[in-house]
């Protein structure tokens, strides 16, 4: 299922069609991408194992880095694909034929995209202005409803094509997301910002067996729906979590409580597995790390991972935590637009540990820093140090490259969170 929704998203869908959408105007087009997007759905809910809303949908189309899973529809992205394409090839074009003509659709298609960024607060024309010097004077002598030359490049080489194609798409795409959250509620609005930030890692993993990076089919799907927001359990309203018995809990339909529910047997299973992740490619570095290390004047263990030569010959420990930014006293927080402000639930955490176990760490003449990760897969920015760190030094102590190493141990962390958030909403899901 996890090769399924690769292939889907990196070859089947929107990429299938990208020559084509460069090359042709969309309004000779239009049946076959309603068509073609359809079909790309359908996939999709073969793969989720549910009908999805038009919300959802939405949703799935928009690129992983604002909460979407990359299945970018073909319709809504033609006229960007084809005006971007025409503004690349304006040098190739002039060289060829001796001048450069817009072609037969360029109006059209510019008119097209101006329409659907009239929500947008962005202008295109605007947006078109903000390309370097040649390529905007191309935009601007394209954009004319009349054929027309277009003044001669200057001495400057032109950048490179692929600015041109990933500046057009970020508007739609903002706008995709804004007007998700304008119509969602707030808990759904802290589930969209939650989803973005650093939260599509295992999306974009190759799913090679050998090197553990399948997931099974049940887990693929738990992850889907719960990133995507669908109904994960049958009821329409919340009810006791058949888990909780000692102290009686709601169990919402979207599976909130699930990932967090501590009657699982899964919660310690995920903190250690993000832990061991760490530890192992600090073993790789030669960092001499120490898992679980109690201090000595006291019988607290305040730290996961200790490394006893961390910087300016002290030692450092480091406090792993998994916390939930759909919690009631975050929700409001999580949902703003504001970055400081969605991230509450991941400064809570570091703030809970700091009084937990800073003083002890300072009187026993070592540092200490909370690793706090969301049941969406973000991560506070002590965690993006500490990966670096690692990745510098077990890169150093191979052949591979420092960006290689840092991508593994991401795309680790990413999966080992995704298998076990999965695990938590499937073992409330067997009762």
């Amino acid at each position: 299922m996890f090769f399924n929704y690769y292939l889907l998203r990196s070859c089947f869908s929107f990429p299938k069609l990208c020559y084509s959408l460069r090359t042709c105007p969309s309004f000779k087009l239009q049946a076959s991408l309603k068509e073609f997007d359809f079909l790309v759905n359908e996939a999709l809910i073969s793969i989720v194992g549910q009908t999805l809303s038009a919300a959802e949908f939405q949703q799935a189309n928009l690129p992983t880095y604002k909460a979407g899973i990359g299945l970018r529809s073909a319709e809504w992205s033609a006229d960007a694909a084809f005006v971007a394409s025409v503004l690349e090839t304006a040098d190739l074009r002039e060289a060829m034929l001796g001048r450069v003509l817009a072609p037969p659709g360029m109006a059209l298609a510019k008119a097209a995209l101006s329409e659907r960024l009239a929500d947008s607060p962005v202008d295109l024309d605007t947006l078109l202005s903000a390309i370097p010097t040649e390529q905007a004077d191309r935009s601007h002598g394209l954009s004319s409803p009349s054929p027309g030359e277009v003044p001669a490049p200057s001495a400057h080489p032109p950048p490179s094509g692929r600015r041109i194609q990933n500046i057009l798409p970020q508007p739609l795409d903002e706008w995709g997301f804004r007007s998700l959250l304008e119509t969602h509620p707030t808990g759904s609005r802290a589930r969209l910002q939650a989803s973005r930030r650093g939260a599509s890692g295992w999306l974009h993993i190759l799913p090679i067996k050998a090197l553990g990076y399948r997931l099974a089919p049940r887990v693929v799907r738990a992850a889907l729906r719960y990133r995507l927001g669908v109904r994960i359990f049958a009821s329409s309203v919340s009810s006791l979590c058949p888990l909780c018995k000692v102290k009686p809990t709601l169990l919402d339909p979207w599976g909130d409580h699930a990932v967090i529910c501590p009657c699982t047997g899964k919660r310690i299973a995920k903190h250690n597995r993000l832990r061991d992740v760490l530890y192992r490619f600090a073993v790789k570095g030669s960092l001499s790390p120490a898992k679980e290390v109690r201090l000595d004047s006291r019988r607290t263990v305040p730290g996961d991972i200790y490394f006893p030569m961390w910087s300016r010959n002290r030692g450092k420990a480091f406090d792993v935590m998994i916390t939930s930014p759909l919690q009631p006293k975050f929700l409001v927080a999580s949902a703003s637009v504001d970055p400081f402000e969605n991230v509450a639930a991941l400064r809570a955490g570091e703030k809970l540990k700091d009084r937990k176990h800073f003083r002890d760490c300072e009187d026993e003449g070592i540092d200490f820093a909370p690793l706090i990760f969301d049941t969406f897969g973000g991560w506070s920015t002590e965690v993006s140090h500490v990966i670096r760190v690692i990745s510098k030094c077990a890169a150093a102590k191979s052949s591979e490259s420092c960006g290689d190493v840092r991508s593994q141990v991401e795309q680790q962390l990413s999966l080992a969170l995704t298998r076990c958030t999965a695990a938590m909403i499937l073992a409330i899901e067997a009762c």
